[in-house]
């Protein structure tokens, strides 16, 4: 069963939507309770990239495609 915790205190969730790595939770004696991971913009775990380093710096350059608007009207001309 999973449990949903909702956070409102806007110092904490601005911590927590900041951080990359995981955060230890702690209750107020120090005792630790558990840890945030985040998931947003991570891989699962256990999944490997299928481009080599070389392959990825290689499509960062390159250019192409076609400008919204025009990607939009050729949608719209479908219909």
């Amino acid at each position: 069963m999973n449990v949903r915790v909702v956070i409102t205190d806007p110092a904490l969730l601005e911590l927590l939507v900041k951080t990359a790595d995981p955060v230890e939770v702690h209750d107020p004696n120090g005792k630790q309770i558990g840890t945030f991971a985040p998931t947003i913009g991570k891989f699962p775990a256990g999944y490997v990239i299928p481009f080599s380093e070389e392959e990825m710096e290689s499509r960062r350059g390159m250019r192409g495609g076609r400008p919204l608007d025009e990607i939009l009207k050729s949608l719209q001309e479908r219909q």
